[in-house]
């Protein structure tokens, strides 16, 4: 009869029936291939038959194995007798001594109205209920034991509060905050007792009972028995009689199974076990958990149509609504496998009273979803997992969960994603009508430790009921209600849409079409670079147009004349429409006279930077079959020489379509590439920035970048197509920026435009001086890599007037995609905000089916609009590689960034697809660990690598700026905020960030610090000894109550309790020694924050000395 063997694909469905019948004290056997029964008079009624019928060959199978089903014995005699607690209730009861990051007190809160209640009514029906189940007087003791107490001894507290002087919703106000804060404020603690209490609240309008019981004594089912009860009591209905079995029988019992083939499954299923899912978290984890609830339902009618569909496809309801949930969830989660953990009732013993007996029978499976074929196979795939798995569940899921975290950040809950079903049988019997005719529910609400998302299932003879119970803070704002909305929705097609059931993911986006462009403003008509700027020419002829680095003036006539005459003596040079002409000059007016001379002469312009090697020079000519230059190189087309021609007459002008430059940027083969943009694609770009960001005429541009970084194209085009002015800097590899504040505050510059790091520069100069020479400022514009938060409040800061802009997007997209108006620094930011598309444009974020991601998921961001480039010059492959035709047959560019939408509507940039971290199996962002490290008051910068050690082992590595910061205060710090495999395993400071020559980061000589730092400190360390050793004096004691608790001695005084075999509950108790030994009281916390044996050895005389502080004053 074990029924742990022989459980049939109906599972669930079969344990739920065999439990029922143990209630109901109804015998099963099986007599010459028959199945039998036995029944107490009206114990079995019509709809428990029609359920044996249905799982009849499956019970036969059961009843039939040769094996005995574990055994259980009543020991009355011992009912009061302490008794340890199962896997379940101690993680409870670590939870509630503070011995996780998110500790909750475990327990069920229930808040319901009825018409008349009195004080003791309600007392009489509490003393019932404490008579009738033993578990609700149970004391926990501080051995971590627990024990049942006599009848009268551990009476329920009842509170009573008179709220009729108040009015209703002022009464009703105080009702629902006295149930918010129940548990915290009323409960008893678990060493106090007993784990339930009740308040009474007399209203104008009717009675509010709120009570609350601790989860540690109570499963699904035992709380629905319980509230039944309750109000069968308040009714004055006598109870059922107490059976003799006790729960305390059930414990001993449980502890007594035989593990051994359960302990070789599981060994081995742990090894390829998933993660839990990767939903979109928020940085910093709350450290109380405050529980939300979310809930629905199904009418009768609708559940029964789900529950025929599903046995019409061979599957339970149970699997449907798992794979469901696993469907929902795998919409947002970083990978498509993971585990969840799957609450069941766990009563294995056949005895006639076992189903009678109130208490936590609940036990946890891991239950691995990969989401593979359709969903019914999924859903199929979920029910053969449950009866594989649930013969192996006398080795609990809460064991295997302390495994797993050995192996994983033991401050962080291992499998944090629940699911719980009550569907049953007995579930589905529900309540008689009288009863629930006595109230109405107000709210309910499970907390529950180590938990971020219960997902409860609960079938009554009125359908089914469904919660989500998660924890506020956790999870990205919205996410939680977004996940309930789309499980509705998809719960939904299920019912209606029969397509649904052969879908790979029933819960898959409703629309699949991407976001249409941005409406595009009435603009100019102008179609061509040149053209915008003669007919600004004509309209501001004798306006300033260039201001060089000596403060030397040129109006927009000067230049058009000295643009021309460049563009007639390229012509007669052979310059044809369309053909390429290199500008290889130092920044200057002659540059820029240059690029709008190519132009005029119906050229296209390619900067190439003087400083560039032989070599790389010599790649870019060659791709690009490069035939005019205009330089300071042999065989270079002489400036001065173009300015001695007359000028050109009848200028070139091109079409829109027309190629207007041609940018050179780094490929991932180390070969350069040419981003070939048109004149309207760049044109769209201009005309909308001066637009949205207001810049005009009266305008002073600073043009920072370098004619090879596409912010130039701005700079120059941006600017003189508005008849603002240029002012230009000196030329430089890297601007000095005393020099760059100087020709601001000289020149009144209103317009920024730069990297990050160039504005940063300016401010380390100092706040008075930076904000003196910037408060001409109009617009900052901040672009081409992060904006570290630092200096975002610097800006916000400093130039409050000045209106601050983020953009981002790529050279193929004509600088700029998208915007946000950075006005504020929120505390939920982990960068900021890659913003809104501009006009004519929109940002995509797809995953690798191309399929629109939704808000939160990270995916590829792509562009899409007018400002996208033809592609890469003479490079078909990597431009068919890299602009692509969507299956909507839309063109994109994908940036190769990684995104995700927020909340609002923007994209959040999370940095580079090539530069997303692996260390040990953990993905790691470097963005989301940077932007702590830039939390932190003293770094200033700080960028995190994975670099292999001298043993050839991957390493986590930050390297910061900043003055007077400690590494090791640095990496505690992060340590209470990130998971331990994100907290760099060194913290180095350098300098400075070094700078390519377009002002980024220089991503190669970062690695080369990196390394040697790393190296340099390796190095040190194996030259160094140990200060203190297990043999001294002080460290002794507690290295002797370690080997106790952990079985063996610490191999060394920075052996890690965690990583010695210690779990949350051995914790508990090392605590609890060391008070008995040293008389200190230390923190549960202390020791998971610092699990070494030398740290716990400082915490112990830091608390001492503090003890002695404040003994001696």
């Amino acid at each position: 009869m074990d029924t742990l063997k022989t459980l049939s694909k109906q599972a669930q469905s079969l344990q739920d029936l065999r439990e029922e019948a143990q209630k109901r004290q109804i015998r099963l056997w099986v007599e010459k291939g028959q199945l039998r029964f036995k029944a107490p008079k009206g114990a079995m009624d019509a709809n428990l038959l029609e359920a044996m019928k249905a799982h009849k060959s499956a019970l036969i199978s059961a009843l039939s194995s040769g094996r005995q089903a574990p055994q259980i014995a009543s020991n009355p005699q011992e009912r009061y007798e302490p008794f340890p607690l199962t896997d379940l209730q101690q993680a409870y009861w670590v939870g509630e001594h503070g011995g996780y990051v998110q500790s909750a007190i475990a327990c069920y809160v229930h808040h319901v109205e009825f018409k008349d209640l009195s004080e003791e009514r309600v007392q009489s029906a509490l003393h019932q209920l404490q008579s009738a189940h033993e578990v609700l007087r149970t004391r926990f003791k501080d051995d971590g034991t627990q024990q049942i107490m006599p009848v009268g001894e551990l009476p329920i507290h009842l509170q009573c509060h008179s709220l009729r002087s108040m009015s209703q919703e002022d009464s009703e106000a105080k009702c629902v905050e006295l149930a918010d804060n129940f548990p915290e404020q009323v409960l008893p603690s678990l060493q106090d007792g007993p784990p339930m209490a009740a308040a009474l609240l007399h209203l104008p309008e009717g009675d509010r009972l709120i009570f609350a019981v601790r989860l540690i004594v109570m499963d699904g089912p035992s709380l629905a028995r319980l509230f039944h009860d309750l109000l069968s009591a308040l009714s004055g209905q006598p109870l059922l009689t107490k059976p003799q079995l006790s729960y305390r029988d059930y414990v001993l019992a449980l502890r007594a199974l035989d593990t051994t083939e359960a302990e070789s499954y599981w060994s081995k299923a742990l090894e390829s076990l998933p993660e839990a899912p990767q939903l979109p978290m928020r940085g910093e984890m709350p450290k109380q958990s405050k529980f939300v609830r979310l809930g629905g339902s199904l009418g009768l009618e609708d559940w029964t149509q789900i529950k025929k569909k599903a046995q019409a496809h061979g599957t339970t309801p149970n699997a449907v609504m798992f794979a469901l949930y696993a469907s929902v969830l795998r919409l947002w989660s970083q990978d498509e496998r993971f585990v969840i953990n799957m609450l069941t009732n766990f009563r294995p013993f056949d005895h006639a009273e076992m189903g009678l007996v109130v208490g936590n029978h609940s036990n946890t499976i891991l239950m691995t979803s990969d989401g593979q074929g359709h969903f019914i196979e999924q859903a199929k795939a979920v029910q053969a997992m449950f009866a594989e798995r649930l013969p192996h569940a006398s080795l609990s899921g809460v064991s295997l969960l302390r495994r797993l975290q050995q192996t994983r950040d033991p401050n962080q809950p291992a499998v944090p994603f629940v699911f719980t079903s009550g569907i049953s049988q007995q579930a589905a019997e529900g309540m008689p009508n009288k009863l629930k005719e006595m109230f109405r529910p107000i709210s309910s609400e499970l907390r529950t430790p180590q938990v971020w998302l219960d997902h409860q299932v609960v079938e009554d003879q009125d359908g089914l009921l469904y919660y989500w119970d998660y924890v506020d803070g956790v999870f990205e704002k919205g996410l939680p209600e977004a996940l309930f909305e789309r499980f509705e929705w998809a719960l939904s097609e299920l019912l209606n849409n029969e397509r649904a059931w052969l879908s790979v993911n029933p819960a898959a986006l409703k629309e699949s079409d991407l976001k249409p462009l941005v409406e595009l403003p009435e603009v100019s008509a102008e179609s061509n670079l040149g053209q915008a700027f003669l007919n600004q020419v004509q309209r501001s002829s004798n306006a300033v147009a260039l201001i060089d680095s000596q403060g030397r003036e040129m109006t927009y006539r000067e230049l058009a004349e000295k643009a021309l005459s460049v563009a007639q003596g390229l012509v007669l040079s052979g310059v044809k429409q369309g053909d390429l002409v290199g500008v290889s000059l130092p920044k200057g007016s002659q540059q820029i006279i240059s690029v709008i001379g190519i132009v005029l002469a119906g050229g296209a312009w390619l900067p190439m930077d003087i400083r560039l090697p032989g070599a790389r020079r010599k790649a870019i000519i060659d791709q690009s079959g490069l035939q005019f230059i205009i330089g300071e190189h042999t065989g270079d087309l002489n400036v001065d020489d173009l300015l001695d021609h007359p000028e050109l007459e009848k200028p070139n002008i091109s079409s829109k379509e027309a190629l207007a430059y041609v940018i050179y940027t780094s490929g991932s083969t180390g070969q350069p590439k040419g981003v070939a943009t048109s004149h309207g694609a760049i044109l769209n770009t201009l005309y909308e920035i001066n637009r949205r960001f207001s810049i005009y005429s009266e305008d002073k541009v600073l043009a920072l970048s370098a004619l090879n970084f596409d912010l130039s194209v701005y700079d120059i085009w941006g600017t003189l197509i508005t008849g603002a002015s240029i002012v230009i800097p000196p030329d430089a590899e890297v601007p000095d920026p005393m020099i760059i504040l100087e020709q601001c505050k000289r020149n009144g510059v209103t317009i920024w435009n730069s990297v990050p790091a160039l504005l940063e520069m300016a401010f380390l100069q100092g706040k008075e001086f930076s904000q003196e020479a910037l408060t001409s400022l109009k617009v900052i514009m901040l672009s081409g890599d992060w904006i570290p938060m630092p200096l975002a409040k610097q800006v916000l800061n400093y130039l409050p007037k000045t209106h601050f802009y983020s953009l981002g997007g790529a050279t193929e997209a004509s600088i700029w995609s998208n915007y946000f108006s950075v006005t504020e620094i929120r505390d939920d930011w982990r960068s900021i905000p890659y913003g809104y598309g501009l006009a004519g444009q929109q940002l995509h974020v797809l995953d690798k089916d191309g399929t629109p991601c939704l808000p939160w998921v990270v995916g590829q961001i792509y562009i899409e609009g007018l400002g996208l480039a033809d592609g890469y010059y003479n490079d078909v492959l990597r431009t068919e590689s890299s602009f692509i035709t969507h299956k909507s047959g839309r063109r994109l560019y994908s940036t190769g960034d990684l995104g995700r939408w927020r909340d609002d509507g923007s994209v959040e940039f999370l940095g580079r697809l090539d530069f997303q971290l692996k260390l040990r199996g953990h993905r790691i962002e470097a963005g989301d660990v940077e932007s702590h490290l830039l939390a932190q008051a003293p770094i200033k910068s700080a960028v995190v690598m994975v670099v292999q050690s001298n043993s050839d082992q991957p390493v986590l590595v930050a390297l910061c700026t900043g003055d007077g910061f400690d590494a090791e205060e640095i990496r505690h710090t992060l340590r209470g905020e990130l998971p331990a495999y994100m907290v760099p395993s060194h913290v180095f400071r350098i300098d400075a960030m070094p700078l390519n020559v377009n002002g980024k980061r220089d991503q190669a000589a970062l690695r080369k610090l990196a390394e040697q730092a790393l190296t340099s400190a390796t190095n040190c360390s194996e030259t160094c000894t140990e200060s203190a050793t297990l043999d001294d004096e002080d460290l002794a004691p507690l290295a002797a109550l370690w080997a106790e608790i952990l079985g063996s001695k610490p191999c060394n005084t920075e052996a890690n309790f965690f990583l010695e075999g210690g779990t949350s509950m051995l914790g508990v108790q090392l605590i609890r020694e060391i008070k008995l030994k040293f008389d200190i009281s230390l923190p549960l916390a202390t020791l998971f924050e610092n699990p070494t044996l030398s740290a716990v050895w400082r915490a112990i005389e830091i608390a001492r000395s503090e003890h002695s502080t404040k003994v001696n004053p």
